[in-house]
């Protein structure tokens, strides 16, 4: 069970705040302070996964409080409760988990609470001392840095295809006719076997018992407590849309770091298609859901970022051109205007093959778009 510990400068409040964390029944609040000095005290001494800071009556005061805390320890979550929405931005700036608007609604802060688990259980993954990336390229790697040597480049997808499909195992016939589709069927599976045995050996010197490939009655299955980045990043990006906007906008932001190629793209699986274009989708639809929010706040640097972002993941994405044009105009950027504008043509002419529509309709259509 995750450990709390409660502030608040108003004692009520500090009550109020302190039973809504225990009756999560997912918390062992470890003990509540109503000054910063007994805060930082009581961080130093308890060490707490997590301090649930009220700072609604404390304004810049409790912001302050919040910048003491994250310097003096900056490995301990902080989840941020105010008054007022307009301190959800400085929240995440200060790298709060999360920032709850009151009154707290019990269902709101189960999902903080679930999100403080997974992240927790993320570290317990990382505690292996392994990680695995999916996303760009497929490697196994230790803390310090060394990657597994893979024995062929067949034993490396053999593998990759085993964890895409693993929550099944998968039958030998369709591994051996997934990797060695040209060959015939005896000397495929002997090309299974030989793979199979060679990477269990590998995995067994790399990693111990941390991943395995298990033979069961159905074929061969991925078997590891490890959480990959793609599952990391697919499970956040469910998520938003379901918070508040800044909320959504900072895990979003955490994304991007993260989303540095599509699912194996430098391996370029075929049969990772699906999942490849399913991630791709979801970083897209938020990124010009939140780009247009964004937009219309006039925080045009931020937007830029994001559809920088997705261009850059995806050149062919037509909405992050036509957004991005927007916003230059928007910002009476006339240079990036124009420079974005004919990024969008090039791509339409040769991608599609088809003439792009006009500046003056894209800038005009938005014009008319945030009409009230």
């Amino acid at each position: 069970m995750l450990t709390a510990i409660v502030y608040s400068g108003d004692a009520l409040a500090l009550t109020a705040l302190e039973r809504c964390v225990r009756e999560t029944g997912k918390m062992k609040v470890l003990g509540t302070c109503q000054s910063d000095t007994l805060l930082l005290h009581t961080v130093g001494e308890q060490r707490p996964d997590v301090v649930f800071l009220d700072i609604g009556i404390l304004g810049d005061t409790g912001l302050a409080v919040a910048a003491a805390l994250r310097e003096y320890a900056p490995r301990t979550d902080m989840v941020m409760i105010t008054d007022h929405r307009e301190y959800a931005m400085d929240a995440f700036e200060l790298d709060a988990v999360d920032c709850l608007l009151k009154p707290i609604q019990a269902e709101r802060l189960m999902r903080t609470v679930e999100r403080l688990r997974d992240r927790y259980l993320a570290q317990d993954t990382h505690a292996t001392g392994f990680e695995l990336q999916c996303m760009s390229e497929f490697a196994v790697l230790n803390t310090a840095g060394d990657f597994l040597r893979w024995p062929t480049q067949k034993a490396q997808e053999m593998l990759a295809f085993l964890w895409y499909n693993r929550k099944r195992a998968v039958g030998t016939s369709v591994l051996a006719e997934t990797l060695w589709p040209d060959v015939d069927a005896v000397r495929a599976r002997n090309n299974l076997y030989t793979t199979i045995y060679n990477m269990k050996k590998v995995l067994k010197q790399f990693t111990g018992n941390v991943i395995c490939i298990e033979k069961c009655s159905g074929g061969y299955q991925f078997v590891s407590a490890l959480e990959s980045d793609a599952e990391y990043i697919q499970a956040r990006l469910e998520k938003i849309g379901q918070g508040e906007f800044a909320e959504d906008l900072h895990s979003y932001k955490q994304m991007m770091v993260l989303y540095t190629g599509g699912l194996f793209e430098a391996e370029e699986y075929g049969w990772s298609q699906n999942m490849q274009a399913y991630l791709l989708e979801l970083i897209q639809k938020h990124g010009l859901r939140l780009s247009n929010r964004l937009l219309k706040m006039e925080r045009w640097r931020e937007a830029q970022e994001i559809l920088q972002h997705l261009l850059l993941r995806d050149p062919c994405c037509e909405g992050a051109h036509v957004l991005l044009i927007r916003v230059h105009a928007r910002a009476a950027d006339i240079a990036g205007t124009r420079q974005s504008y004919a990024c969008y043509c090039q791509m339409m002419r040769s991608e599609f093959d088809v003439e792009p529509r006009s500046l003056a309709e894209i800038v005009d259509e938005e014009s008319v778009l945030r009409k009230p």
